[in-house]
């Protein structure tokens, strides 16, 4: 499967499944780029998931929409009501909706186990197993952003300072995307 974690236009979308797919030629105009992935993507049948439609102008959503009469596509979403889909939500009628529930306590330990043993993250992160699935309550994009915090630094989480810390600094990570986001909304505002 191919994942598209940024669809907010149609330069990010080949940029990702580009990289994805081994091209470096930037040689070509987008309307080339956009065409060439399209024929590509066809011939592969290989799914493609993408990820953050909440804001994905007209044009991208009927881009999505015309790739779905080509190939299987995957939409994450935390829900498929219009304020989440964004303009995707005219194309709804081309998916079929699965509802994945959220982690389970095991789940999640195994998830940390798993990191622990890759030694991405320190070992004594298992002992917080039940606290990393409370704060994540399950949803795997928080879990995977927690270990990833607590892969980039190394917290003492035997202690209440290194676990404040790892809350501080996903708290940080969490308003720099609603800053991001917010950017975005005002720059799309002020084009329209």
């Amino acid at each position: 499967m191919l994942l598209c974690e940024e669809a907010s236009g149609l330069q990010s979308i080949c940029d990702y499944l580009e990289r994805q797919l081994g091209w470096t030629d930037d040689e070509l105009d987008l309307i080339e780029r956009k065409n060439r992935l399209l024929a590509a993507l066809e011939r592969r049948r290989q799914p493609v998931i993408f990820d953050q439609v909440r804001a994905v102008p007209p044009r991208v959503a009927r881009f999505i929409g015309h790739l779905t009469d080509r190939i299987p596509v995957w939409i994450a979403g935390r829900s498929d009501s219009r304020k989440d889909i964004g303009h995707v939500w005219e194309h709804l009628y081309k998916f079929a909706r699965i509802e994945i529930p959220p982690l389970a306590k095991s789940e999640t330990s195994a998830l940390v186990e798993n990191a622990v043993a890759q030694g991405t993250i320190q070992p004594d992160a298992r002992r917080y197993t039940a606290q990393l699935h409370r704060i994540s309550r399950g949803v795997p994009r928080v879990l995977e952003e927690l270990l990833t915090e607590l892969a980039a630094r190394k917290y003492k989480m035997d202690t209440s300072f290194g676990w404040d810390l790892l809350k501080l600094d996903r708290h940080i990570r969490e308003l720099a995307q609603r800053r991001t986001d917010l950017s975005r909304a005002q720059t799309k505002n002020k084009t329209q």
